[in-house]
């Protein structure tokens, strides 16, 4: 929790028309403006707000081109940008607002609540790096707000009234934005026209859904963006890959096609290769930070959901594994493989749903055991969390902790190996690996691309 100074100012006191209205929409708070203003003040704001389904959903299509439509609003009529640090899309934001040189304010709640908040020293200093400071939000006695704003996040309430506009960038129906959406409609204090209403672009018809025509007779203002890229990075790769004349070449002379077979016919993998699964991009890709992230999706912003096939796609471009510790004890990034024989492996797979996602896909790489355990590869030990705790930490992240073989997840089965650092697959030889896909299809993709043969799972596909 922050110390703030004792001249912390009503609500009822902030700097918009219908400030006196705000105790019995926000609540009884009081705010205060901290960092010295260093440039002249916008003199309005507008507030960003947006539904949200999934982690890392604002990197599709729609939303990027929203947010830089409502960015180019805020540039043309010299507002400032308002967002809540606390929004899961509120990283994106910011990150677009320095890009652009666009004036933002971030909104920060102080509530003992927060005080060893994992994440508190590096929201303060993103926030704390704008030149227009961070509206705190402070608790007061008592609690004023409306029933229909009182179990939403204050965050997200302060973002829709304390700015004098509002864009929303995306809306689920019957969420919390859209019950804050309403308020503000229907809010005769808030002056007509100061609420817009973002209308999805990527279908063939631009025409507003009859969801959205109830929005606008509520007097919202229905804003349809421009695109700002047809294709994402993954399509790009694919094109240039499989394209000739972004090798410099003007036929299909000089590029090796490798061949294509049906798993069925590759018989028992076994103690002969070693198996790594590919998973689809869900955000950065591991070699990649944040900042690098976000300026990708302000250039190609995703029209779908990253495929597992742009994922291996670029593994087989790059010639390399990349190492992570994700889920594992331990510092040191590894590499993780499978000992099983991808027939029982693929059999196996199964859909974790508390993250989403299987565990492992018919897409990846097997490569030769011998080769692997000469460069490096080592097979897990299975221990139990008394033992991890007296481990070495060299020891670490070759070590999986279990509890019981009765769990719904038991690690064992996995029979699983690790290489400490990244596999540089340029040093695999040509008969030592070969590359798995679900169909033929995505073998014809990659032919051009691979330095091994290809197996199809299903070559009916």
């Amino acid at each position: 929790m922050k110390r703030l100074p004792d001249n912390l100012v009503p609500i009822e006191l902030f700097p918009l028309p219908w400030s006196e209205a705000l105790p019995g929409i926000v609540g009884s708070f009081s705010f205060q403006l901290d960092v010295p203003f260093r440039k002249a003040m916008p003199q309005e704001w507008l507030g960003l707000v947006s539904s949200h389904n999934a982690k890392h959903g604002y990197a599709n299509q729609d939303w990027q081109e929203s947010l830089q439509s409502a960015l180019l609003l805020a540039q043309r009529q010299g507002w400032g940008i308002l967002c809540a640090s606390d929004a899961p899309y509120s990283e994106i934001i910011i990150h677009a607002c320095k890009r652009f040189h666009i004036p933002f304010r971030t909104i920060r709640l102080n509530e003992p609540a927060r005080a060893n908040h994992p994440s508190e020293n590096r929201e303060y200093e993103q926030a704390n790096s704008c030149d227009f400071g961070i509206l705190w939000i402070d608790h007061a006695a008592g609690n004023t707000a409306s029933n229909a704003t009182r179990e939403i996040p204050t965050h997200d309430v302060a973002s829709v009234f304390l700015a004098n506009h509002v864009f929303v960038i995306e809306l689920r129906e019957g969420g919390k934005v859209a019950t804050l959406l309403a308020l503000r409609l229907r809010n005769p204090n808030i002056p007509p026209g100061s609420t817009y209403l973002s209308l999805p672009t990527t279908h063939k018809s631009k025409t507003p859904s009859p969801q959205s025509r109830d929005w606008l007779a509520l007097g919202a203002i229905g804003w349809l963006n421009g695109g700002t890229n047809n294709s994402t990075p993954s399509e790009h790769l694919a094109t240039q890959q499989t394209n000739p004349a972004s090798f410099g070449l003007a036929s299909n002379e000089g590029i090796t096609v490798q061949p294509i077979v049906p798993m069925r016919l590759l018989g028992a993998t076994k103690s002969k290769y070693l198996i790594h699964c590919t998973r689809p991009r869900r955000g950065p890709w591991p070699d990649q930070s944040i900042s690098q992230f976000h300026d990708e999706l302000l250039q190609y912003p995703w029209l779908q959901q990253p495929s597992v096939l742009a994922t291996l796609q670029r593994i087989l471009q790059q010639q390399r594994l990349i190492a992570t510790n994700n889920f594992r004890r331990g510092k040191t990034p590894t590499v993780c493989l499978s000992g099983n024989e991808i027939h029982e492996l693929l059999a196996m797979r199964r859909f974790q749903s508390h993250l989403a996602r299987w565990d492992w896909e018919p897409y990846g790489i097997m490569i030769d055991s011998d080769w692997l355990q000469q460069n490096g590869a080592r097979p897990v030990s299975y221990i139990d969390s008394g033992v991890a705790k007296k481990t070495n930490e060299n020891e670490l992240p070759f070590c999986q902790v279990v509890t019981s073989v009765e769990g719904p997840t038991d690690w064992r089965q996995e029979k699983e190996w690790r290489v400490a650092g990244d596999i540089r697959l340029s040093k695999v030889p040509f008969s030592k690996a070969i590359v798995f896909v679900a169909s033929r299809a995505d073998a014809r993709v990659l032919q051009s691309i691979s330095r091994w043969p290809i197996a199809v799972v299903d070559p009916e596909k």
